[in-house]
């Protein structure tokens, strides 16, 4: 199926910027069968870096990543996501926390530009001439149905804080 490659770029491309040694063949093999199991991620220091909060993350493993993806009935039942036991060490950060305004005003005009460009890929998609039952037209509904009924689950996440004083 040409969701599967799809699938499986998306999950490397997302989880990548979180998680340590993603192995994409991994993700290939489970994402063919419908499910998808990982266990004991390592999760990267800078992981939380882009929430700009007070604490860095020291050490981090996200004890289970389960995708289900129903590949026969992809219109009509969710794919489930469920992460458990997300463990995190944090600590003080190292420099100095303070609140930069710029930064911000730059981060909320990618997040903006992203959005933005999410839009025009979709109007793009509708707007293709053509017959209404073609192939584009059919997955840009199909994959809208399938980001309308995703579901994420997460539970246990144990944060511990220490410092070093």
């Amino acid at each position: 199926m040409v969701f599967e490659g799809l699938v499986s770029d998306l999950l490397t491309k997302y989880l990548g910027d979180f998680v340590k040694n993603l192995n994409k063949d991994q993700l290939k093999i489970g994402i063919f069968g419908g499910d998808v199991v990982l266990n004991n991620l390592e999760l990267k220091e800078d992981a939380l870096q882009a929430l700009n909060l007070p604490v860095q993350v020291n050490r981090g493993f996200l004890g289970r990543l389960e995708l289900k993806v129903p590949w026969k009935n992809l219109k009509s039942q969710p794919v489930v996501v469920r992460l458990d036991r997300i463990f995190l060490l944090v600590g003080p950060q190292t420099v100095s926390f303070s609140y930069d305004e710029d930064a911000e005003a730059k981060k909320a005009k990618e997040a903006k530009g992203k959005q933005l460009e999410s839009y025009e890929l979709m109007k793009s998609l509708k707007a293709q001439p053509g017959d209404t039952k073609g192939d584009n037209s059919f997955t840009a509904r199909l994959t809208t149905k399938i980001v309308d009924n995703l579901q994420i689950h997460i539970s246990k996440i144990p944060v511990r804080y220490e410092d070093t004083m």
